[in-house]
């Protein structure tokens, strides 16, 4: 089965990778997956060494690459949130 994800890497490793500094303790990625939640854990138990985490209802995933921890985000829209820090309601987004 093919999945149609992009990953773009974000967050501390990009900072690190412009600061010069090698080996970041974890990778951040959002991902597009078209094809909804269950194609992106799909991929991830495919392409990943170990799943070791998943949280459906905030689209992440994280596990392991190689020797790099990986924490994979679908792409979402973030509704409202009653403790000001996380959503309510998070929907699939691009």
């Amino acid at each position: 089965m093919t999945h149609n994800i992009r990953l773009f890497e974000v967050g501390g490793s990009i900072r690190d990778e412009m600061l010069g500094i090698d080996n970041p303790p974890d990778r951040d990625f959002c991902a597009e997956s078209p094809d909804g939640w269950e194609a992106l854990l799909a991929w991830c138990k495919t392409n990943m060494n170990k799943v070791f985490l998943v949280t459906p209802e905030h689209f992440t995933v994280r596990g392991m690459i190689g020797k790099d921890a990986i924490d994979i985000v679908m792409c979402r829209i973030d509704g409202t949130s009653s403790d000001g820090r996380h959503p309510d309601v998070v929907t699939a987004g691009t």
